[in-house]
Order: structure tokens, then sequence, then C-alpha cells
């Protein structure tokens, strides 16, 4: 894969904080440089090189590739994406690959001419960048542009691995663009420079699709339907097109789709139910403590505890190999929860009852036949040092043989799978 356009942007003109991209994206000579970027990214291949199957990465599916494509496009919705939808992939996989703003999405909006538009397009999209790097994000990071140009054969036979009707004039598709059409709501604002903005919204699809015209232009809401029923055809065709390319997962909702032909269409039983796959149920897991952890916390949590965190996903990645092997074709959100009840969820139990257990050997039977000098330094358990013992310390010989027993249970307990867990609880209860 190439390197992203826009990081190669935000290095050569040193833009580190939010103020220097606001003062950019206000100058001609930095919109035209950017142009000459993206044309440079566009030449490019889509993909310079294949991958074999790397198990540690995934493809973020259009509900959070950062792209704003198929969802809202502004830097608060982008940003929140980053946080909250990217932060399901770091709690078992190293790296996800986004679209963001791809170099040929930009010189189409180039060729559209709407200035405005495109300097709020570039102002939010390098402001998503600046915060990836902000949270520790970006070296897990993989950037790579969606093919959502397609030539009418290639179109066809994807559509058609898919189940998703090969033209517009199919009677699914008609149908589809009618419920759109009578479902959604387009609002109409004015714009800079005299321009209309028009804002196309459909309870299936998060987010708000948006074109901007003359003023003495109108859009209809069957033209705005029509394009957010093709945008999502070709969004999932794509997506599903680059997983294949790079043989990496693809966690997607490719569900909303589907249920917007009424569950008529019939795709691929090769493509959907071959069998299930680990990398399906790693991203569907809702872990015990991390759920709802932002992506700064997670990969912090990682960086901090990388062994213990090492040790843990290994542990739930033989788990979920086993209950697939298990389950054949099944739900991967099932297979999650199951995983989770069944191993994940008592072996957490264990090492919070060990440590009680252990807790209470020592304060019971060890502490009060020690005499602590001044030099003496209690830890607590919960920082996981039993005790620093200094000078000026004098113990019987039997509270230290249960000092030494706390000390081995200490160390079994943080050798367990689930350590990890216990830790990030830790530390996010004392915050």
């Amino acid at each position: 894969m190439t390197d992203y356009w826009l990081r190669q942007l935000l290095d050569d003109f040193g833009a580190k904080r939010p103020r220097d991209i606001d003062k950019l994206t206000t100058e001609d000579g930095f919109l035209r440089s950017a142009t000459d970027f993206a044309a440079k990214a566009a030449e490019r291949d889509l993909l310079t090189s294949r991958q074999t199957g790397d198990t540690s990465s995934v493809i973020a599916g259009h509900q959070f590739d950062l792209s704003g494509n198929m969802t809202c496009g502004s830097q608060a919705c982008l940003i929140k994406e980053a946080d909250e939808g990217l932060a399901q992939v770091w709690q078992l996989f190293d790296t996800a690959v986004v679209e963001g703003l791809g170099a040929r999405r930009f010189m189409r909006e180039i060729e559209n001419g709407q200035p405005e538009y495109i300097r709020g397009l570039l102002k939010t999209h390098l402001a998503v960048l600046l915060h990836l790097r902000q949270i520790g994000a970006e070296p897990h990071i993989q950037f790579a542009e969606k093919p959502h140009a397609w030539c009418s054969h290639h179109y066809k036979e994807h559509a058609e691995q898919l189940g998703l009707p090969a033209a517009l004039d199919d009677e699914l598709a008609k149908a589809a663009i009618r419920l759109l059409r009578e479902k959604g709501r387009l609002e109409r604002k004015p714009f800079a420079g005299g321009s209309v903005l028009h804002g196309f919204q459909h309870p299936l699809f998060p987010g708000v699709r948006v074109a901007v015209t003359d003023s003495n232009r109108k859009i209809s809401k069957r033209v705005m339907a029509t394009g957010l029923y093709t945008s999502a055809c070709t969004s999932l065709i794509g997506e599903v097109a680059l997983a294949e390319a790079l043989q990496y997962p693809l966690a997607t909702d490719a569900w909303r789709v589907y249920a917007l032909h009424g569950g008529r269409l019939e795709p691929d039983d090769d493509l959907f139910t071959e069998g299930l796959s680990e990398s399906d149920v790693a991203i569907s897991m809702q872990l015990p403590v991390l759920a709802g952890l932002t992506s700064r916390e997670i990969l912090r949590l990682r960086h901090e505890f990388q062994p213990e965190y090492v040790r843990f996903r290994l542990a739930v990645l033989e788990a979920i190999r086993t209950k697939v092997q298990q389950a054949g074709s099944a739900d991967p959100s099932k297979v999650a929860a199951q995983v989770t009840s069944e191993f994940v969820d008592p072996a957490l139990a264990d090492v919070q009852l060990a440590l009680k257990r252990s807790v209470k050997t020592l304060s019971t039977k060890s502490l009060p036949a020690i005499a602590v000098g001044a030099a003496t330094t209690a830890v607590g358990i919960l920082h996981g040092i039993p005790m620093i013992m200094g000078a000026g310390v004098t113990a019987s010989m039997s509270s230290l043989r249960h000092l030494n027993k706390f000390r081995d249970r200490q160390e079994k307990i943080e050798e367990s799978d689930m350590y990890f867990l216990w830790l990030a609880n830790r530390k996010f209860q004392a915050h």
C-alpha cells in the first residue's frame, strides 16, 4: 500500500497543531500544493503490493473507515469514529486499514469546483490525521483507498458475487431507491459564495449525504436517493474487493445494504457461508473492561502492559480458534459471546478471586507478626507489589514463610492469561 498523501502533506508543511491547519487551509498556495500531492497519489495504483493474509490487521468498513463517504463527514463525527469505532479493532488487532480522504476522491472534488467545500474537506481530514497522532493511533493505521470506480463488467461481476443488482434499472434497485426516497429527508441550506448545500438523510444510514450546487440549481430527492443507493452498493463492493486483494478480514455492516432490499438479495454462498473465520469472531468480541474504552485508552494499556497484553491476546485467540472449529458456519457475534462467557469471564473471575484470597491470607496470618521499622514501605497488592521492606524490620520465621507464599501466589496470578484485563480494570477504576 502507498503512503497516505495527507500524511506527506502534513509533514512537508510542518503542521503540528490544530491552529497550524486552520492557518494553512486558508492559503491558496497550500490548496495548490494539496492538489499536486493528490494528483501524484491518484496516478499510482490503488494497491502497490499484495499481502498474504496478515491476521493482525483488519479492514475497517465504511461505518468507521474515517472517510465520511457513508457516514457523517464532520470533523467531530470522524474523530468520534477514531476514538470509539476503531477502539473495537485495537482490542485484538494491531492494525486497522482505513480510507480517510482518498486522493481520487479529492481530485473529483477539485473538478467539481467548490473551493470552500474543498477547503473544509481538507481541513477536516488533516485534523483527523493530527488527532490520530495525538492519541498514539497513527502507527496502528494504514490508509488504502477503496476502489469505488468500476468498469461496467467488473461492477457487474462483483455485484453478482454480493447478490446486489447489477444495474440501476433492475427492479430490486428501483424498489430500494424508492424506499430511500420515501423515508429519506432532504434539506437545502445557503452555502458559501451563493451556492446551495443539499443534505439527504435516511434512518438506515448514519450521517448525511451532501451535494453542493449553484443557487439556481436544485437537486431532487430522487437524485439524492439514487446517489445514496449507488454509494452504498459501490462502497460495499469496494471494501470487499480490497479485503480480497489484501487478504485481510473485513469489519463492515453489510446488513444495512441487505436490509434496504428487504432481504431479497442472494449473495454468493462461497463469499458469506463457506465457513466462519477467527477474524470474524475477533472483531465481534465485546471484551469485559475494554468495551467502552476509547482508542487512546486501549492503546495506552497495550503499551504500558505489553507482556501481559501479548499473553492475554494469545489466550483469547486460541479460545476463538477452538470455538470456530466447533462452530463451523455460525453468527460470529454469537460465537464471540460464547468465548466471552465460557472462557474470558470465568478466567477473569479466577484472577479476582485469587487476589482476594491472597490478600486475606497475608493480612490475617502474617501482618500481626511483623514489627515494621521506620524505613518500611507497604505497597498494596492493587499496585502489584505486596511488600517492600527496608531496614529495621523484624519478623518471625512463620510470618516470613507467609510472605514468601504470598509472593509465590502473586507471581502465579500475574502469569494468568486474564491478568491484563485485571490491570486494565484497576487502572481505569482508579481514574
